[in-house]
Protein backbone atom coordinates (compact mmCIF):
# COMPACT_ATOMS: atom_id res chain seq x y z
CA UNK A 1 0.00 0.00 0.00
CA UNK A 2 2.77 2.44 0.91
CA UNK A 3 4.70 1.64 -2.26
CA UNK A 4 1.59 1.96 -4.43
CA UNK A 5 0.68 5.25 -2.80
CA UNK A 6 4.16 6.62 -3.27
CA UNK A 7 4.24 5.62 -6.91
CA UNK A 8 0.82 7.18 -7.43
CA UNK A 9 1.95 10.43 -5.84
CA UNK A 10 5.00 10.58 -8.09
CA UNK A 11 2.86 9.82 -11.11
CA UNK A 12 0.68 12.79 -10.27
CA UNK A 13 3.72 15.03 -10.11
CA UNK A 14 5.03 13.80 -13.44
CA UNK A 15 8.19 12.24 -12.01
CA UNK A 16 7.22 8.57 -11.64
CA UNK A 17 9.29 7.36 -14.57
CA UNK A 18 12.48 8.69 -13.01
CA UNK A 19 12.01 6.53 -9.94
CA UNK A 20 10.37 3.52 -11.54
CA UNK A 21 13.19 1.24 -10.42
CA UNK A 22 12.46 2.10 -6.79
CA UNK A 23 8.80 1.02 -6.95
CA UNK A 24 8.87 -1.85 -9.42
CA UNK A 25 7.61 -5.12 -7.82
CA UNK A 26 10.16 -7.83 -7.23
CA UNK A 27 10.57 -10.26 -10.13
CA UNK A 28 11.71 -13.88 -10.23
CA UNK A 29 15.38 -14.42 -10.93
CA UNK A 30 18.73 -14.31 -9.20
CA UNK A 31 19.01 -11.68 -6.50
CA UNK A 32 21.21 -8.72 -7.38
CA UNK A 33 24.35 -8.33 -5.35
CA UNK A 34 24.03 -5.34 -3.05
CA UNK A 35 27.01 -3.32 -1.92
CA UNK A 36 27.27 -0.64 0.75
CA UNK A 37 28.98 2.61 -0.19
CA UNK A 38 30.01 5.03 2.56
CA UNK A 39 29.93 8.69 1.58
CA UNK A 40 28.52 12.00 2.76
CA UNK A 41 25.54 14.16 1.89
CA UNK A 42 26.09 17.22 -0.26
CA UNK A 43 22.81 19.04 0.35
CA UNK A 44 24.16 21.41 3.02
CA UNK A 45 27.29 22.32 4.94
CA UNK A 46 27.38 19.69 7.77
CA UNK A 47 27.85 17.00 5.09
CA UNK A 48 26.28 14.27 7.23
CA UNK A 49 27.68 10.79 6.74
CA UNK A 50 25.49 8.38 4.84
CA UNK A 51 25.53 4.82 3.59
CA UNK A 52 24.09 3.99 0.18
CA UNK A 53 22.90 0.54 -0.85
CA UNK A 54 23.84 -0.04 -4.50
CA UNK A 55 22.58 -2.83 -6.75
CA UNK A 56 23.84 -3.21 -10.33
CA UNK A 57 25.17 0.34 -10.23
CA UNK A 58 21.86 1.83 -9.07
CA UNK A 59 21.37 3.47 -5.66
CA UNK A 60 18.47 1.63 -4.03
CA UNK A 61 18.48 2.99 -0.50
CA UNK A 62 20.14 5.75 1.52
CA UNK A 63 20.47 5.85 5.31
CA UNK A 64 22.44 7.73 7.91
CA UNK A 65 25.93 6.54 8.77
CA UNK A 66 26.20 5.19 12.29
CA UNK A 67 28.83 6.95 14.35
CA UNK A 68 28.81 10.10 12.23
CA UNK A 69 29.49 13.16 14.40
CA UNK A 70 27.00 15.40 12.62
CA UNK A 71 24.01 13.29 11.61
CA UNK A 72 24.56 10.72 14.39
CA UNK A 73 23.18 7.97 12.17
CA UNK A 74 20.23 9.99 10.90
CA UNK A 75 19.39 12.01 7.80
CA UNK A 76 16.96 14.86 7.27
CA UNK A 77 14.23 14.60 4.64
CA UNK A 78 16.41 16.15 1.95
CA UNK A 79 19.32 13.83 2.67
CA UNK A 80 17.10 10.75 2.72
CA UNK A 81 15.73 11.75 -0.68
CA UNK A 82 19.22 12.07 -2.12
CA UNK A 83 18.64 9.42 -4.78
CA UNK A 84 15.96 11.61 -6.29
CA UNK A 85 18.58 14.28 -6.97
CA UNK A 86 20.68 11.64 -8.71
CA UNK A 87 17.92 10.22 -10.91
CA UNK A 88 15.73 13.29 -11.42
CA UNK A 89 14.80 13.47 -15.13
CA UNK A 90 15.36 17.25 -15.04
CA UNK A 91 18.86 17.01 -13.54
CA UNK A 92 21.34 19.13 -15.46
CA UNK A 93 24.34 17.09 -16.56
CA UNK A 94 25.73 19.36 -19.28
CA UNK A 95 25.31 22.92 -20.62
CA UNK A 96 21.99 23.74 -22.29
CA UNK A 97 21.24 26.69 -24.59
CA UNK A 98 17.85 28.31 -25.07
CA UNK A 99 16.96 28.68 -28.77
CA UNK A 100 13.51 30.31 -28.43
CA UNK A 101 13.81 33.94 -27.29
CA UNK A 102 10.08 34.27 -26.67
CA UNK A 103 9.01 33.95 -23.01
CA UNK A 104 5.74 32.69 -21.56
CA UNK A 105 4.07 29.73 -19.88
CA UNK A 106 3.01 28.27 -23.21
CA UNK A 107 6.34 28.84 -24.95
CA UNK A 108 8.77 25.99 -25.49
CA UNK A 109 12.24 27.31 -24.52
CA UNK A 110 13.79 25.05 -27.13
CA UNK A 111 16.69 23.89 -24.98
CA UNK A 112 19.50 22.19 -26.89
CA UNK A 113 22.66 20.57 -25.59
CA UNK A 114 25.93 22.36 -26.27
CA UNK A 115 29.57 21.65 -25.44
CA UNK A 116 31.35 23.11 -22.44
CA UNK A 117 33.63 25.05 -24.76
CA UNK A 118 30.69 26.64 -26.57
CA UNK A 119 29.09 27.51 -23.23
CA UNK A 120 32.26 29.14 -21.89
CA UNK A 121 32.83 31.05 -25.14
CA UNK A 122 29.24 32.31 -25.19
CA UNK A 123 29.39 33.46 -21.56
CA UNK A 124 32.75 35.17 -22.09
CA UNK A 125 31.49 37.02 -25.18
CA UNK A 126 28.31 38.17 -23.42
CA UNK A 127 30.21 39.36 -20.36
CA UNK A 128 32.75 41.22 -22.49
CA UNK A 129 30.10 42.98 -24.59
CA UNK A 130 28.10 43.92 -21.46
CA UNK A 131 31.14 45.47 -19.80
CA UNK A 132 32.07 47.35 -22.99
CA UNK A 133 28.55 48.77 -23.45
CA UNK A 134 27.38 49.33 -19.86
CA UNK A 135 30.37 48.92 -17.55
CA UNK A 136 31.27 46.20 -15.04
CA UNK A 137 28.53 47.44 -12.68
CA UNK A 138 25.96 45.98 -15.07
CA UNK A 139 27.08 42.42 -14.27
CA UNK A 140 25.57 40.38 -11.44
CA UNK A 141 27.16 37.12 -10.26
CA UNK A 142 24.86 34.50 -8.72
CA UNK A 143 27.25 31.98 -7.22
CA UNK A 144 27.90 29.24 -4.73
CA UNK A 145 29.21 30.42 -1.33
CA UNK A 146 32.92 30.37 -2.24
CA UNK A 147 33.79 33.99 -1.48
CA UNK A 148 37.56 33.87 -2.03
CA UNK A 149 37.35 32.27 -5.46
CA UNK A 150 34.61 34.54 -6.75
CA UNK A 151 36.04 37.66 -5.09
CA UNK A 152 39.31 37.27 -7.02
CA UNK A 153 37.47 36.78 -10.31
CA UNK A 154 35.10 39.70 -9.69
CA UNK A 155 37.88 42.03 -8.52
CA UNK A 156 39.85 41.30 -11.67
CA UNK A 157 36.84 42.41 -13.75
CA UNK A 158 35.69 45.24 -11.50
CA UNK A 159 32.33 43.58 -10.75
CA UNK A 160 30.65 44.65 -7.50
CA UNK A 161 27.28 42.83 -7.63
CA UNK A 162 27.04 39.32 -6.24
CA UNK A 163 24.37 37.10 -4.68
CA UNK A 164 24.89 33.65 -3.20
CA UNK A 165 23.24 31.25 -0.78
CA UNK A 166 24.40 33.25 2.24
CA UNK A 167 22.24 36.22 1.22
CA UNK A 168 19.04 34.19 1.53
CA UNK A 169 20.13 32.04 4.48
CA UNK A 170 22.22 33.48 7.32
CA UNK A 171 23.32 36.91 6.14
CA UNK A 172 21.39 38.55 8.99
CA UNK A 173 23.32 36.44 11.49
CA UNK A 174 26.60 37.61 10.01
CA UNK A 175 25.54 41.24 10.31
CA UNK A 176 24.40 40.76 13.92
CA UNK A 177 27.66 39.03 14.81
CA UNK A 178 29.70 41.84 13.27
CA UNK A 179 27.97 44.49 15.37
CA UNK A 180 27.80 42.51 18.60
CA UNK A 181 30.92 40.37 18.86
CA UNK A 182 32.95 41.79 15.99
CA UNK A 183 33.24 38.34 14.42
CA UNK A 184 32.37 37.07 10.97
CA UNK A 185 31.37 33.53 11.88
CA UNK A 186 28.97 31.98 14.34
CA UNK A 187 27.94 28.60 15.64
CA UNK A 188 25.15 27.17 17.75
CA UNK A 189 26.03 25.31 20.92
CA UNK A 190 22.49 24.10 21.50
CA UNK A 191 23.50 21.06 23.51
CA UNK A 192 25.19 23.11 26.25
CA UNK A 193 22.70 25.99 26.31
CA UNK A 194 20.38 26.59 29.24
CA UNK A 195 17.93 28.92 27.50
CA UNK A 196 17.14 28.93 23.78
CA UNK A 197 14.94 31.60 22.19
CA UNK A 198 13.68 30.95 18.66
CA UNK A 199 11.73 33.27 16.38
CA UNK A 200 9.85 31.40 13.68
CA UNK A 201 12.71 29.06 12.82
CA UNK A 202 11.29 25.53 12.57
CA UNK A 203 14.73 23.98 12.90
CA UNK A 204 13.51 20.60 14.16
CA UNK A 205 11.66 19.91 10.90
CA UNK A 206 13.26 22.15 8.31
CA UNK A 207 16.87 22.85 9.24
CA UNK A 208 20.12 20.94 9.39
CA UNK A 209 19.72 17.75 11.38
CA UNK A 210 22.72 18.67 13.53
CA UNK A 211 20.61 21.57 14.87
CA UNK A 212 17.61 19.33 15.52
CA UNK A 213 19.83 16.88 17.41
CA UNK A 214 21.22 19.77 19.45
CA UNK A 215 17.77 21.05 20.44
CA UNK A 216 16.62 17.59 21.51
CA UNK A 217 19.78 17.05 23.58
CA UNK A 218 19.41 20.48 25.17
CA UNK A 219 15.86 19.67 26.24
CA UNK A 220 17.00 16.33 27.65
CA UNK A 221 19.60 18.19 29.73
CA UNK A 222 16.99 20.58 31.12
CA UNK A 223 17.33 23.59 28.82
CA UNK A 224 14.32 25.84 28.38
CA UNK A 225 13.32 26.38 24.75
CA UNK A 226 10.91 29.21 23.90
CA UNK A 227 9.46 29.36 20.39
CA UNK A 228 7.68 32.38 18.88
CA UNK A 229 5.79 31.39 15.75
CA UNK A 230 2.42 32.13 14.10
CA UNK A 231 1.91 28.41 13.49
CA UNK A 232 2.41 25.32 15.66
CA UNK A 233 5.33 23.36 14.23
CA UNK A 234 7.58 20.44 15.10
CA UNK A 235 9.83 22.88 16.94
CA UNK A 236 6.84 24.21 18.89
CA UNK A 237 6.09 20.65 19.99
CA UNK A 238 9.63 20.14 21.30
CA UNK A 239 9.81 23.60 22.94
CA UNK A 240 9.08 24.30 26.59
CA UNK A 241 6.86 27.21 25.54
CA UNK A 242 5.17 28.17 22.30
CA UNK A 243 3.91 31.72 21.84
CA UNK A 244 1.43 32.21 19.00
CA UNK A 245 2.37 35.67 17.66
CA UNK A 246 0.98 37.44 14.62
CA UNK A 247 2.91 37.07 11.34
CA UNK A 248 5.53 39.80 10.96
CA UNK A 249 5.42 40.83 14.62
CA UNK A 250 8.78 39.26 15.57
CA UNK A 251 10.56 42.61 15.76
CA UNK A 252 7.84 44.13 17.95
CA UNK A 253 8.11 41.19 20.37
CA UNK A 254 11.91 41.48 20.49
CA UNK A 255 11.77 45.25 21.10
CA UNK A 256 9.22 44.74 23.88
CA UNK A 257 11.52 42.21 25.56
CA UNK A 258 14.49 44.59 25.28
CA UNK A 259 12.38 47.38 26.77
CA UNK A 260 11.49 45.28 29.82
CA UNK A 261 15.11 44.14 30.29
CA UNK A 262 16.39 47.73 30.25
CA UNK A 263 13.58 49.33 32.21
CA UNK A 264 13.67 46.77 35.01
CA UNK A 265 17.50 46.48 35.03
CA UNK A 266 17.42 42.78 34.31
CA UNK A 267 20.88 42.73 32.72
CA UNK A 268 24.43 42.47 34.04
CA UNK A 269 25.40 46.16 34.04
CA UNK A 270 29.03 45.51 35.00
CA UNK A 271 29.47 43.09 32.10
CA UNK A 272 27.84 45.48 29.63
CA UNK A 273 29.88 48.48 30.80
CA UNK A 274 33.23 46.71 30.78
CA UNK A 275 32.99 44.29 27.87
CA UNK A 276 30.72 45.98 25.32
CA UNK A 277 30.36 49.40 23.70
CA UNK A 278 26.69 49.64 24.66
CA UNK A 279 25.88 53.07 26.10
Amino acid sequence: MQVTGAAGALGASGSAQAFEEFFRPAADGPAAEATKVTTCCGVCSPACGLEATVENGVVKFIEGLKGDAHGEGHLCGKGAAGAQFLYDPDRLKYPMKRTNPRKGFDEDPGWVRITWQEALDTIAQKMKSTVEQHGAEALLFVTLPSPDLWARFMNAMGVVNRIDHIDVCFQTDRIVQRYTTGGKTWCNDFENSKYILLFGWDLVAKAKIIYANGIVKAREKGAKVVHFSPSYTATSRVASEWHNINPGSDLAVALAMIHVVLKENLYNKEFVDSLTNFA
